[in-house]
């Protein structure tokens, strides 16, 4: 089991942590990889004249200043963020750093976008700084074995899944017909329907069925160390998939496969579970690497498509978001219930965004960050960030104390998706992240 030792510690102390004082070589050796994998894939892509969604926006000149800077800049950043990864908040900022910060650093690194100055300061400098003044200083022991069980209220656990099971079945008879496996170009109109099939009190039971009992099953499913648990996780996902095209439950079901590969088999017993998050960035990023390179020119557009969706859409939405606030002005919440009350004009954000650079029904989903930037400015990104780090300091402590076994990246998996493509109260409330929360802070009655 795992041992964990909890030292408090408030915002106003600077002493430093002695967890990952010292990041591992190995780790340094794969950061170096990483930033230059990226590097190497957006020179390719960008030279080779792709037809990019969202990297597209960027204009691109080489420079072998900017290649080795963008690879010290990433280096710095990433040492400093692996340093700090002992808490449910930087955990669940790993998405964004993974797949956001680290390839947006190397597009701006080769073009003048003005927006980079923003970008650096939001999710550079903010976003780090939180990682530096956690409530709890966690340290993990190094015989630590993460796949030994927690006790559980399986009965709880089933219940909730049985109920997601049937609502499952009630979307799937109801909405058959427009279930559709949709290719990256049909993702959006495939989402504009979903919105019109799912409405109401709708709404509430296919968030149920998605977060709810999909968490049960996962949580079962790593219990049990069960593929029956896993594959009903697996189907709600890909339902999901076929109903609303969110690209991400796709990408969760793969993150989650690989970790419970991990614990069913224990072919990574190794790596240190403050790490295991990187590393599984770290080989997917390889894989899709190989695959840049070496895939036939047929198939190649199909696997730029996936990377440009991955990893330029942090960059590529949030430049956009800031052009589109310098010409019309801060939403201020737009038609949410935040907006009613500012008196702010009941404009659906994303909506417009979408429409305004790509085309009517698109929805330009972003992440917390720049969700706050959009709506409220640099006063917004500096509170929802602030928030954001208050809620999950809250219940680490909780947390850590209750969770000494795989629940603890099970959790994280599960949520990151929320924080790397919602707003931070809709990532609250209907992202996952609720159940997170009500999970640390009522453990002892599942």
């Amino acid at each position: 089991m795992i041992k964990i030792e909890l030292k408090k510690k408030g915002f106003k102390s600077l002493k430093k942590t002695t967890i990952n004082s010292m990041v591992p070589v190995k780790y340094l050796v794969m950061s170096f990889i990483y930033m230059v994998l990226l590097n190497v894939n957006y020179i390719f892509i960008k030279t080779s004249g792709f037809s990019l969604y969202l990297g597209g926006w960027f204009d691109f000149e080489f420079s072998w200043f900017s290649l080795f800077s963008s690879v010290i800049f990433g280096l710095l950043i990433l040492y400093t963020f692996l340093k700090k990864i002992n808490s449910i908040y930087s955990m669940l900022m790993s998405a964004i750093v993974f797949f956001g910060v680290l390839p947006a650093i190397v597009i701006y690194s080769y073009t003048g976008d003005v927006s980079k100055y923003y970008f650096y300061f939001f999710y550079v400098f903010l976003l780090l700084l939180f990682s530096f003044f956690g409530r709890r200083e966690v340290k993990f022991s190094k015989k630590q074995d993460i796949s030994k069980q927690a006790k559980v209220n399986v009965g709880v656990l089933r219940l909730i899944g049985l109920l997601g099971l049937i609502l499952f079945f009630y979307f799937l008879f109801k909405n058959f017909s427009n279930l559709s496996f949709a290719s990256f170009d049909e993702v959006y109109d495939q989402r504009a329907l979903s919105k019109e099939l799912i409405i109401g009190f709708d709404k509430y039971l296919y968030l149920f069925m998605k977060f709810g009992s999909g968490f049960a099953f996962v949580l079962l499913a790593f219990y049990f160390k069960s593929f029956f648990y896993f594959f009903m996780f697996a189907i709600i996902f890909i339902f999901d998939y076929l109903l609303g095209a969110h690209k991400f439950s796709l990408f969760v079901i793969a993150l989650t496969f690989v970790f419970f590969v991990y614990v069913k088999y224990k072919f990574l017993s190794k790596i240190k579970l403050e790490y295991l998050f990187f590393t599984i960035c770290f080989y997917f990023l390889l894989m899709i690497s190989i695959l840049i390179h070496t895939v036939k020119d047929d198939f190649l557009p199909y696997v730029v498509a996936i990377y440009d969706r991955l990893y330029f859409v942090t960059a590529g939405i949030f430049s956009r978001n800031y052009e589109y606030v310098n010409i019309h002005g801060f939403f201020y919440g737009g038609s949410s219930k935040i907006g009613s009350i500012f008196s702010a004009e009941p404009v659906d954000v994303y909506s417009a965004i979408g429409a305004y650079y790509w085309a009517d029904g698109v929805v330009a989903n972003t992440d917390i960050i720049s969700d706050a930037y959009v709506n409220f400015g640099i006063l917004g990104v500096f509170i929802t960030l602030f928030v954001f780090w208050g809620v999950f300091n809250r219940v680490d402590d909780k947390f850590f104390n209750q969770n000494k076994d795989v629940f603890l990246p099970v959790l994280i998996l599960y949520s990151i998706s929320a924080v790397y493509s919602l707003g931070l109260s809709i990532a609250l409330l209907s992202g996952g992240l609720m159940y997170l929360i009500f999970y640390t802070k009522f453990r002892r009655y599942v």
